[in-house]
């Protein structure tokens, strides 16, 4: 490749990755209390007010639209959320670009009597969490004998279901040996009704 053209495309993204597209660098997000999510923009251009689209976007096997909104303000949130995964998608736009960045998922427990929630409380514990290659997976006595046999998922961080398996003991252990290093989330469904959502760490 020509000396003078590489150099140009070196500068070029060196442009890009100072000053990202639509003048967002950063998307986070938070819970607030029990069923509520904050989405907090980090804009790199000071000074200047652009206009964004945040959408939240919940696990449901694939990532699905729940809610849309238009703002210019960096700091939003969206109430009354059932428990689940959700991740915030934001579209930056200024006169000049646009440029788009999806948060990390997060988790939402629920509330207790909220619609869909069953229970605000713990129903499983996995150790050790962190884990390398075998994980136990406790079902405490939230859940009932009676609500067995139950349902765990381990969804990955793009929201994929990497691991389905029917849980008829209170102790369970499974491998993990397959799984790559990351974040994930174990669910808990019992008769398709959202239980319980518990964050596990695979490190190694």
């Amino acid at each position: 490749m020509n000396t003078n053209l590489s150099l140009r495309l070196l500068c070029f993204l060196a442009i890009l990755l100072m000053h990202p597209l639509g003048g967002v660098a950063q998307v986070s997000v938070y819970p607030i209390g029990c069923s509520n999510l904050k989405a907090s923009l980090e804009s790199s251009l000071s000074g200047e007010r652009n206009s964004y689209t945040l959408e939240v976007l919940k696990s449901e096997g694939r990532w699905m639209s729940l809610h849309k909104k238009h703002t210019d303000q960096l700091v939003s949130e969206f109430a009354n959320l059932d428990k689940g995964i959700y991740r915030v998608k934001v579209v930056a736009s200024d006169i000049n670009s646009r440029s788009l960045l999806i948060s990390d998922p997060i988790a939402i427990g629920g509330c207790p009597f909220g619609p869909g929630n069953t229970t605000a409380e713990r129903v499983i514990n996995l150790r050790p969490n962190p884990a390398s290659s075998t994980l136990e997976i406790q079902i405490l006595p939230t859940l009932q004998a009676d609500d067995l046999p139950v349902t765990l998922e381990i969804i990955d961080g793009l929201g994929h279901t990497v691991e389905t398996l029917k849980l008829s003991n209170a102790n369970t252990n499974v491998s993990i040996a397959h799984l790559p290093v990351g974040i994930y989330f174990a669910t808990i469904k019992n008769n398709t009704k959202l239980a319980g959502i518990e964050k596990l760490v695979v490190k190694r």
